[in-house]
Formats: C-alpha cells, sequence, structure tokens
C-alpha cells in the first residue's frame, strides 16, 4: 500500500496509474472539496431536484453571488450569515453577519479573495448547553460503480462557551458559534477527554466520541434511528454529487479504465443536527485529521514551548477508521473492527438511482452514438 499524507500531484498521477499498489487517494478530491466548489456543485443539484437536495445549509458565493446575497439578506432580516473564506481550514476568517453591509468589500472584490456565505444554522441540539457538530468517517472504495461506507464511530465536537442565538452582542464570539478543534482548544473553558472515556460516565470532554453523543441523545428523549437515518441520506446524497467529478479526474489524469483501480478515499464530513433533526452537511474534508496528539504549552516552560500530549480517544476512532477502511480495501486484516463500517452505496433498491446524472448523460450519449 502507498499512503499519500498530502494531495496527488502530477508525479503521484503516474505512480497510481501503474496499478501496483493500493492507494489511499482519489485524484483532484480536494478540489472538489473546497468550500465554494462544493457548494456551487450542490447548488446545481438543489435546482434540478429541489428539496431532495436541501440537506447544505442555503449558499451564495461571493464576488459571483453578490447581488442575489444582498437581495436575499434583504428579504430575510431575522437571518443570520456565515462568512467562510474559500481557502480558510480550522475556523480562520470565519465571521457571522446580520447585515450585507457588515461583509468587508475587500473580502472578496478583489480578484485573489472570494467568499462562502451561508445561512447559519440558529437552533442545533445542544451537548451541555454547548452547540456541536458531528466528524463522520466516509470510505469511498471505488466509484465506477460508486461504493461508499459509513464508520460507526466518529467525534462529537462541542463548542467552550455555553449557546446562544446570535445577535448583535455575541456575534464574535466564535468559542460560541464555532466547533472547529483547532479554535476551541486555544479557549480556557477547553476540556481535554479522559484517559478512561470508554467507562460510563467519564466521556465528559470538549470532544466526544460519537458513540456516547447517540447514548445521551437518547436519555434526553432525542430519536436517534430518526437522526441516524437522516445522516445516512445526507452522506449518500454527498457521496453521489461527487460521483460524476470523481470520475471524471480519475480518467483526464490517471486512466481510461476505471473499473480496475486500486484508489480509495477518506473523506471527513461535518454534520450538525438541528431541533428537527435535519442533517446539515457544513464541510467536506478530503483530508481528514488522523492526528491523534493534542499539542499544548508546557506549564511554567518558556513562551512557546510546546509539548505533543497522546489524546486516548482521538487514537481509539482513527485507530479503528484507518485499520478497517484498509481491510475493507485489501480484503486483508485480522478483523478486530469488522463491522465497524456500513456500506450505504449503491443501494439494491435503486431508491437514489436518478440522482446519478453522470450516468445518465453517459447512457444518453451512448444511445445516440448507437442510433447514428
Amino acid at each position: 500500500m502507498y499512503w499519500f499524507a498530502l494531495a496527488l500531484n502530477q508525479k503521484d498521477f503516474k505512480k497510481v496509474a501503474k496499478n501496483k499498489f493500493y492507494y489511499n487517494r482519489f485524484p483532484c478530491v480536494e478540489y472538489i472539496a473546497r468550500k465554494k466548489v462544493f457548494c456551487s456543485i450542490t447548488n446545481r443539484m438543489r435546482k434540478t431536484f429541489d428539496k431532495q437536495f436541501g440537506f447544505a445549509p442555503i449558499s451564495f458565493l461571493l464576488p459571483e453571488e453578490a447581488s442575489a446575497l444582498e437581495s436575499y439578506m434583504d428579504q430575510h432580516p431575522k437571518f443570520t450569515f456565515i462568512c467562510k473564506p474559500n481557502s480558510g481550514k480550522g475556523g480562520e476568517g470565519i465571521f457571522l453577519v446580520e447585515k450585507f453591509k457588515q461583509i468587508p468589500k475587500n473580502l472578496w472584490s478583489d480578484s485573489h479573495s472570494d467568499l462562502l456565505v451561508q445561512r447559519y444554522i440558529k437552533t442545533p441540539i445542544l451537548l451541555d448547553k454547548k452547540k456541536f457538530d458531528l466528524r463522520l468517517y466516509v470510505l469511498i472504495k471505488s466509484f465506477d460503480p460508486i461504493e461508499a461506507y459509513l464508520c460507526d464511530e466518529g467525534l462529537a465536537r462541542l463548542c467552550t462557551t455555553d449557546y446562544r442565538q446570535p445577535h448583535a452582542g455575541n456575534l464574535k464570539n466564535m468559542f460560541m458559534h464555532l466547533t472547529n478543534f483547532t479554535l476551541n482548544k486555544q479557549s480556557e473553558d477547553y476540556k481535554a477527554c479522559n484517559d478512561d472515556f470508554l467507562e460510563d460516565g467519564q466521556d465528559k470532554g470538549s470532544k466526544r466520541l460519537l458513540s456516547t453523543l447517540w447514548k445521551t441523545l437518547e436519555e434526553e428523549g432525542h430519536d436517534v434511528d430518526e437522526i441516524q437515518e437522516r445522516i445516512k441520506d445526507t452522506v449518500r446524497k454527498s457521496v453521489i454529487t461527487m460521483e460524476p467529478y470523481l470520475k471524471h479526474y480519475y480518467v483526464t489524469n490517471i486512466s481510461k479504465n476505471t473499473e480496475d483501480t486500486k484508489q480509495f478515499h477518506i473523506l471527513g464530513l461535518d454534520i450538525l443536527i438541528d431541533k428537527k433533526n435535519h442533517a446539515w452537511l457544513m464541510e467536506i474534508n478530503s483530508n481528514p485529521s488522523l492526528n491523534i496528539f493534542l499539542e499544548r504549552e508546557i506549564p511554567g516552560a518558556l513562551e512557546g514551548q510546546t509539548e505533543k500530549v497522546l489524546q486516548e480517544l482521538d487514537k481509539h476512532v482513527k485507530a479503528k477508521v484507518v485499520t478497517e477502511a484498509i481491510r475493507i480495501v485489501t480484503d486483508e486484516g485480522d478483523g478486530e473492527y469488522e463491522g465497524s463500517f456500513e456500506q450505504l452505496l449503491p443501494l439494491e433498491d435503486g431508491s437514489m438511482d436518478e440522482f446519478y446524472i453522470w450516468n445518465k448523460g453517459q447512457r444518453f450519449f451512448e444511445l445516440l452514438l448507437m442510433s447514428s
């Protein structure tokens, strides 16, 4: 197996084309997963299939859709919006606004600057009075046909300040509104997980097991089965949305033979659950962190001196994700985590076949060629 830590480049394409090993990346996934690119793709699917693709918040691209955004904000003065730099990560550069004029023009009018602006989801389910999101791990084993799996374990990532619906007085409190781990670990209120997090009642940190979250929500009276089914629906449609682009970039960069590829890809999907149990896709990560250490300043040491501390919770989750993903792809291994991934695609009942626009278009052109 050849494991790439970063996106594939032109030299890597040549290695992958030889098809001698298993490779953990598809070409150009990092481009498809960019905030503005994936937003553009999902907006097209929404226009075609309407509410069936309403799993992502209403979104606008700046500068391309500045006029449409301004008009939409004028029509909905009670909405709040979250602005995200296209190339940002870890919560960098994100801010909330209530009016179009609050968006600094220099952040999107320049040819080298652009923003994704989304309607902010004001009514999330809370955990210990705090907003949280889910980091889910999705394995794409192949794309022709698309074959995808969802890991039953993941991470619940909490904010570090009690949640209040956004208003002028708290719009800048990112510890309240953003769940990004990179941001919240800097908070004085960040709680590292206990090493005995697997014991009942001990998983109480700012980052928790997905399995612990389900138990907590069930105890609080939430319909966990419904939430999980809605999450699966969002994951399926997100992967289907990517399918034609995965195939296109493989054919143009690697090989026209798409049936015997040894490539696979692990994605990180960030999901927010609201009080109506909607599973909102907030972001797709083409290179989800597999880091199992927390870097922090050493108490009493010189300023800037840090240490890396092993996080057993991260190790528990990510070891399962990587180990079982490799076993599924290679059909080799001891099966320690067998059963921890559920196959979501393809669906035997064909209930989502209408969404495979690439396949439909391909069959249409094949028929045209045959008739000619």
